[in-house]
């Protein structure tokens, strides 16, 4: 296969992750989003002026903004109800453990996005790593001690075609998790 030939699937593949992405989450103007929402992450977010908000899948509202310069997505649920917060770090921020565990579990996937997440009903910290190879892009939670993989998520199979990243497929990834990963 050529080079040429091979950012063309490159450029297609990028293209449906796109697509996929933006299907599962609708844009919204601020006044589409209850005024409840838009008072919570006023009150968590004060200092933070321009706000996109996105629809999710799951029927939580995004808030998508930068703080102090670093990308940030906070969500609620319809009644204001704070859920959690991830935030973009570089990627020289993991935890070296996490760092090893990639290299070791996930030979040959780059690592295309990171972060920190912060939920409502934990008190550890938790990093979620975007990964990317010729056939799938994967999203990847890590929890201390960081050998620990709490979660895989295929966002795209160009074996499978697109598949959901929701709950639907959840077991299909603890399978992949342990026949792959040797996790629970």
């Amino acid at each position: 296969m050529s080079n040429l030939e091979m950012h063309k699937i490159l450029g297609l593949l990028i293209l449906l992750a796109a697509i996929t992405s933006v299907a599962l989450a609708q844009q919204l103007l601020a006044d589409n989003v209850p005024l409840i929402v838009r008072q919570a992450c006023d009150a968590k977010f004060s200092r933070v002026r321009k706000v996109e908000w996105k629809l999710k899948s799951e029927h939580s509202y995004e808030a998508e903004f930068r703080l102090n310069g670093v990308e940030v997505a906070a969500k609620f649920d319809a009644n204001g109800k704070w859920l959690e917060t991830e935030t973009s770090i570089a990627r020289t921020k993991l935890p070296t453990m996490v760092r090893t565990t990639i290299s070791k579990k996930f030979a040959g996937y780059k690592i295309i996005e990171t972060q920190t997440v912060e939920r409502f009903d934990q008190k550890l910290r938790v990093y979620e790593v975007h990964l990317e190879d010729l056939k799938e892009v994967l999203k990847i939670l890590f929890e201390r001690p960081y050998r620990k993989v709490l979660n895989v998520k295929s966002a795209f199979n160009s074996r499978a075609g697109e598949r959901s990243v929701g709950s639907s497929c959840a077991d299909e990834i603890r399978q992949w998790s342990r026949r792959t990963l040797g996790y629970s």
